[in-house]
């Protein structure tokens, strides 16, 4: 029968392995979000990348503790999310008034 102190041990690892991979699955989705952007607009192609690596730049020079500098690193992929939400709309169109859906 495992010992109380080694099966603490094995959960808080279990536990490690399966918070990592949260957020490598999380920083995958956000960096997916971040390219979609960059699909929309060609001319920010490469945009996302940049500012992600500046972010990784400063974090680090600043010395901040690695989940800060994680967090700040997700607002970087997600700094530009608001642009999926634009509007496809015929240009000719533009003055006109969406009709409801109801």
């Amino acid at each position: 029968m495992p010992r109380p102190k080694d099966a603490s041990r094995s959960i808080e690892r279990a536990h490690a392995g399966c918070v990592r991979e949260i957020h490598e699955t999380f920083e995958g989705t956000v960096l997916a979000l971040g390219r979609a952007l960059e699909l929309r607009d060609y001319e920010t192609r490469g945009h996302t990348d940049r500012v992600v690596a500046w972010t990784d730049r400063v974090t680090e020079r600043l010395g901040l503790d690695r989940s800060v500098r994680r967090a700040v690193r997700w607002g970087a992929y997600l700094h530009d999310i608001g642009k999926l939400r634009r509007c496809r709309r015929d240009p000719a169109q533009a003055g006109a008034p969406e009709r409801s859906r109801a």
